[in-house]
């Protein structure tokens, strides 16, 4: 019972978690660059 819970919330949430995981991985590509992630996050609040 409590999957079916987590398998609700990832589909309800899935773009804001794809945008994150994104970030992530250009920051560990092309090295950390605190502006570029703090635009990026707040692309989400939008």
């Amino acid at each position: 019972m409590e999957t079916n819970k987590i398998i609700d919330w990832l589909k309800e949430n899935r773009k804001p978690l794809v945008i994150i995981c994104g970030i992530m991985v250009l920051n560990l590509v092309y090295g950390f660059d605190a502006r570029f992630t703090l635009i990026n996050l707040l692309w989400l609040l939008v």
